[in-house]
């Protein structure tokens, strides 16, 4: 019987459900995340709590299964976008903790980059281009804002007003670290025991960050431009069934875990796996959330460019598709 643990880490609560090769729940487990508002406007996560609560919720579904670590053989991950943190992840310093992506501390940034003359400029000549060359990416590029919810302007806002994270810019000792990128690492490296452990992202976080270009699926070089930060301590991009992703290390999780062998199979960020969840596959299916947050989105089929407030994003991708 294949045992299969899910983790779900959200903006309200982080849960996990083990199930077997029939989708039956075996077990289940809740905790709520601790959202903490140092000033108005700021919504931020400690990691090292939140990581607390990962381990909990992970060992009290499989003991709820009525399982053990080494009956599980696959896990799967499924995240809130746009929540981010800087850190040293050799040493473990944290530059900041999460900030997530309800969190306003750049809203006079976003202002004054949306009424200022770069972004005003960027979409006049991404129009003219278009009307030359009729790409969708420039469609895209002259209707272009920035937008709270976004990685861009929280970011920034880090790297202008966080010395210690200046500094270690400088050192080039500091990563940007995504949710997704952050758990990922903590699972594979047995938390923090092995630093050599590839520094990757899953497509679907990545394209909603404002630095990934959904048309030439890659980090956009405004990301420099507007940030100063380098692609390069940014998280490598993979497929949601990316092959690499290895195993959960013996020691992340517990010394209960130090007989296991549980292979990371997928990760997906939580709006696109609860589209693939509602079966929305084709072409105009809509998916509508309502939760911390109201979301919604449409299947486009190819990467549509809208002019009526609508962003473009990669639902999902799979190597063997994009091989094709």
């Amino acid at each position: 019987m294949v045992h299969i643990a899910t983790l779900d880490v959200g903006t309200t609560t982080v849960r996990c459900f083990i199930t077997n090769d029939n989708c039956e729940v075996l077990g289940t487990a809740t905790e709520r995340v601790d959202l903490l508002n140092p000033q108005p406007g700021y919504f931020e996560i400690e990691p090292e709590a939140l990581w607390a609560k990962i381990v909990a919720v992970i060992n009290n579904a499989v003991r709820q299964a009525h399982l053990s670590p080494s009956d599980i053989n696959s896990f799967g991950l499924s995240t809130q976008r746009c929540t981010f943190l800087t850190w040293n992840h050799e040493t473990q310093e944290y530059y900041s903790n999460f900030i997530t992506w309800k969190d306003l501390r750049a809203n006079a940034l976003v202002d004054q980059w949306n009424a200022g003359l770069i972004v005003k400029t960027l979409n006049t000549v991404s129009y003219a281009l278009y009307l030359i060359t009729r790409s969708n990416r420039f469609l895209a590029a002259s209707v272009l804002k920035m937008m709270n919810s976004q990685v861009t302007t929280r970011l920034l806002h880090e790297v202008q007003t966080n010395k210690r994270l200046q500094e270690a810019l400088r050192r080039k000792e500091a990563r940007v670290e995504l949710l997704d990128s952050w758990i990922l690492y903590k699972l594979r490296s047995g938390n923090g025991l092995q630093t050599n452990i590839d520094h990757i992202s899953d497509i679907t976080s990545a394209t909603a960050t404002g630095l990934f270009d959904p048309f030439t699926l890659c980090w956009t070089p405004l990301a420099k431009f507007l940030s100063g930060i380098e692609s390069a301590i940014l998280p490598k991009v993979v497929d949601n069934d990316y092959k690499d992703f290895g195993n959960i290390h013996p020691n992340a999780l517990g010394p209960e875990w130090h007989n296991s062998s549980v292979s990371i199979r997928a990760s997906i960020s939580d709006q696109t796996a609860a589209m693939w969840g509602s079966q929305c596959f084709e072409r105009g299916e809509v998916k509508i959330t309502l939760g911390t947050g109201a979301f919604l989105n449409l299947i486009t089929s190819t990467c549509h460019a809208s002019v009526m407030g609508l962003y473009p994003l990669v639902a999902w991708q799979f190597k063997d598709a994009r091989e094709k």
